[in-house]
């Protein structure tokens, strides 16, 4: 999700569609020359779409993307789990609430067989706890 902080939505404008983004300080996730472009892509209503964004903040440490965009330096793109709790505390507003990002796979693999141990059971119940239940391949 895409979000920004009060003081900064309160001085730039809230962007109401992804191309909005290309006229807001963004800070991009990455560890290439600030020269190579940084894509976001949102989807809604099953329809893909890519924005171009720029800022004066570039960093491939989220972490400091978190508090740049908590300082008001801009409109960061993060994982839900992180970006709620910021939300919930007032610190973060969501702009773009009806666009999504795109969704990350992510793949448990262990051997099949045999039953397996009762530490990997708790984890994979965890993830699914955490990120929902999806179908096995």
């Amino acid at each position: 999700m895409a979000c920004a902080s009060p003081d900064h939505l309160i001085r730039r404008g809230t962007p109401r569609i992804p191309l909005d983004l290309e006229q807001h300080d963004c800070l991009a996730y990455g560890d290439g020359p600030s020269s190579t472009p940084c894509r976001w892509e949102f989807t809604r209503s099953g329809k893909s779409e890519e924005v171009r964004i720029s800022g004066r903040i570039r960093s491939n440490d989220w972490r400091a993307l978190l508090h740049a965009s908590i300082a008001g330096y801009g409109i960061t793109w993060g994982p839900e789990s992180v970006l709620n709790s910021e939300i919930t505390a007032g610190r973060l507003v969501q702009v773009l609430p009806d666009h999504k990002g795109p969704s990350r796979p992510m793949h448990v693999i262990y051997p099949v067989g045999h039953r397996p141990p009762a530490k990997l059971r708790r984890f994979v119940e965890a993830l699914l706890d955490e990120f929902g239940k999806v179908d096995a391949g």
